[in-house]
């Protein structure tokens, strides 16, 4: 039998470690709108813990719309300012400086399925997504089996205005960025 922690801090967060957390552990946090998430700790880095949503958000959102970029402002501005702000007093940005972003098909699947626009070697697999279990994600906390953005554009496929997603299913696909699909993000946290 396979065991999981799941780890309760409460506003005390603020004064964890970062190394007491293992990676596969899970925080649970309310947004400001009232959604309840769960984020799991997936790779120790030297300024923080990554952490990724275990499901991805209620709405769906398109990579773009109206053919311009939509996904790295909606993430950024409208989603950042719905976490707590106990939660993004702790945030640490990604060198891009962004507080929020989206998983590569490298971090997924530990290699580019399909061509892509992101340089391989910046990325590496997380090891949780090894596990097919952990790459399915749901629409909100209890709904539907969910497809999610990766943040891959992609190259040589039918479309360049295509984007990597992960199916129901935990495998790769990619479709046409005006799509709506889920949103799974991943952040940083600071916990020194």
């Amino acid at each position: 039998m396979l065991i999981k922690r799941t780890v309760e801090y409460e506003a005390d967060i603020e004064k964890k470690n970062k190394h007491q957390f293992e990676i596969g552990d899970v925080i649970a946090f309310t947004l400001t709108d009232g959604e309840e998430v769960e984020a799991m700790a997936m790779k120790h880095e030297e300024d923080g813990v990554l952490f990724v949503l275990v499901d991805c958000l209620r709405e769906e959102q398109p990579m773009m719309k109206d053919g311009k970029p939509f996904m790295r402002e909606y993430l950024n501005r409208d989603l950042y300012i719905r976490f707590p702000e106990e939660v993004r007093n702790m945030m640490k940005p990604f060198d891009h400086g962004d507080m929020l972003r989206l998983l590569t098909q490298k971090e997924v699947f530990g290699e580019n399925v399909f061509s892509s626009d992101i340089d391989e070697e910046d990325y590496e697999r997380l090891e949780p997504m090894k596990d097919t279990r952990i790459r399915i994600a749901f629409q909100g906390k209890g709904g539907e089996w969910e497809w999610y953005w990766l943040a891959d554009r992609l190259r040589d496929v039918t479309s360049s205005a295509n984007f990597a997603d992960v199916n129901n299913n935990g495998n790769a696909s990619h479709n046409a960025a005006s799509t709506s699909h889920g949103v799974r993000p991943a952040f940083k946290l600071s916990l020194i």
